[in-house]
């Protein structure tokens, strides 16, 4: 072999022997570290390949074995280690690749991890326990997640009490493999108030004192860990409310009536007395009645079965009581059960037995009626040019009131069926404005149109107007004027 023949072979043995082989396999999209160049020695290559784990997930080690040509090397003990401890080993398979399995634990250090591999000849290769092949992988490891767990949380307090104690246990947990976050501050909050406290081995458990002002309230529980070195923060609100409960209240069985000598049909705008009596439902009669009680009245039924509020008062001494009611309720047309409860400690109670409520009109009821919207032209032009704007200011009132009020209203051409729409203002007043040239030449007809829907308290109602339209005049030679005479 020639000089030049054997500085080639030298050339590319060199090569073979020291060029870096890339880790085999497809690396996790997004992962934060690069394949690492192996070691090797004594003609074998060790080709480790880079991991990503979470803390608390088992990362799985993996590098090959091969010989220099790239033949597989089997029964070969691999060994990884980092910073001197021994992650795990195994033993090479028919295709050279082992595979240890290891758990991070949550001192690892979060980001790019440096592993030491090396391989142990175990058939007399180079000598027992000689080492074939070294090489280094990345290991990166990011932070884990966490999840609460609360399966107790007492009653704050019996009904009747107006203290309680309301104690919560919780454990935080961290995803990859379910174990307790041991040694880390969770805050709890309810009602407003917080409360930190460390999680052990056994869980973690916090303990608010209630005392009456918190009768009646609810509020979720809040759970907040701040997250560190090997974890990422986690907030967390309880699906449910918890309250304490609240005292109880005792009021009297009861029955109400309404007098039936109040017009009870009533349109948006209009007003009637109410006259409302309560009586325990012991008595027989309506005298002396419940004396000095406050009380409120609902209206209840309707097509959709919707509720409004009516009005509230406090009975007399003899347990009667009037106001006056105007309806301003958008609320559908139909009819109403008018229905009294019983006010305290800011709740509404009604009677078990409500015999005395009829539904019926004119004795406990009322039938919401629709009223129709009135057009009146403030303004209106009686001829425009074809080439200007139909200009028209309305107001809109009432009939059941003469109040203005705001409502959509329409201005259209029926010929051509070209219309523009407005809102009034509070004052019930708008203007609409209309291109001549979309209505046509000559006399024509405008409408316009209260725009009410058929579940609103309001009839739909039209007038109509007329408004001439002159084609505009074409230009043409001037005319001159007349010489002026002058007197003799």
């Amino acid at each position: 072999m020639s000089p030049l023949s054997r500085a080639s072979a030298a050339a590319l043995l060199a090569i073979v022997l020291l060029a870096p082989t890339l880790a085999s396999g497809a690396e996790p999209a997004g992962a934060p570290v690069s394949p690492v160049a192996p070691s090797q020695a004594r003609g074998y290559k060790l080709t480790p390949r880079s991991a990503v784990v979470a803390v608390g997930d088992r990362a799985l080690l993996r590098a090959t074995l091969t010989t220099a040509d790239g033949k597989p090397v089997a029964n070969a003990n691999v060994v990884f280690s980092m910073n001197g401890v021994e992650l795990g080993r195994a033993q090479t398979g028919a295709d050279g690749t082992a595979v240890a399995e290891h758990k991070v634990a949550e001192t690892t250090k979060i980001g790019s991890n440096t592993v030491d591999v090396k391989a142990i000849d175990t058939a007399g290769r180079v000598g027992a326990g000689g080492i074939l092949a070294v090489g280094t992988l990345n290991m990166a490891v990011f932070k884990a997640a966490t999840f609460y767990s609360f399966p107790y949380a007492t009653q704050v307090a019996p009904k009747g009490t107006t203290k309680g104690k309301f104690t919560v246990s919780l454990g935080l947990y961290r995803s990859t493999d379910q174990a307790r976050v041991v040694g880390r501050n969770i805050r709890v909050t309810f009602l407003g108030r917080s409360q930190t406290v460390k999680q052990t081995e056994q869980g973690a458990q916090v303990t608010f004192d209630l005392g009456p002002e918190d009768q009646g309230k609810a509020d979720y529980l809040e759970f907040a860990f701040e997250g560190d070195a090997s974890y990422l923060a986690n907030v967390k609100k309880s699906q449910g409310r918890y309250g304490i409960d609240p005292a109880p209240v005792t009021i009297p069985d009861f029955m109400y009536g309404i007098d039936d000598a109040s017009p009870m049909q009533l349109a948006i705008g209009q007003s009637t007395p109410i006259k409302v009596y309560l009586r325990t439902a012991s008595k027989k009669d309506s005298t002396p009645g419940l004396a000095n009680t406050k009380f409120r009245v609902r209206g209840i039924g309707g097509p959709w079965y919707e509720k409004f509020d009516v009005g509230s008062g406090t009975t007399d001494a003899n347990g009667r009581a009037s106001f006056t009611y105007t309806h301003t309720t958008p609320v559908r047309p139909g009819k109403y059960k008018l229905e009294v409860g019983i006010e305290k400690d800011g709740k509404i109670f009604t009677p078990s037995d409500a015999s005395m409520a009829d539904p019926t009109l004119h004795r406990g009821g009322v039938e919401l009626v629709k009223t129709a919207p009135v057009i009146t032209i403030v303004k209106a032009p009686k001829s425009v040019m074809l080439d200007e704007n139909v200009n028209v200011e309305v107001r809109m009132t009432r009939a059941s009131d003469n109040k203005p009020f705001s409502f959509g209203v329409a201005m259209c051409s029926p010929k051509t069926g070209n219309c523009i729409t407005s809102t009034t203002n509070d004052d019930g007043k708008t203007t609409l404005s209309l291109p001549a040239s979309k209505i046509g030449v000559g006399k024509q007809t405008l409408s316009l149109e209260a725009l009410a829907f058929p579940d609103e308290p309001y009839e739909r109602t039209k007038i109509t107007f007329d408004v001439d339209v002159f084609a505009q005049l074409a230009a043409g030679p001037a005319i001159p004027l007349p010489t002026p005479i002058k007197p003799k």
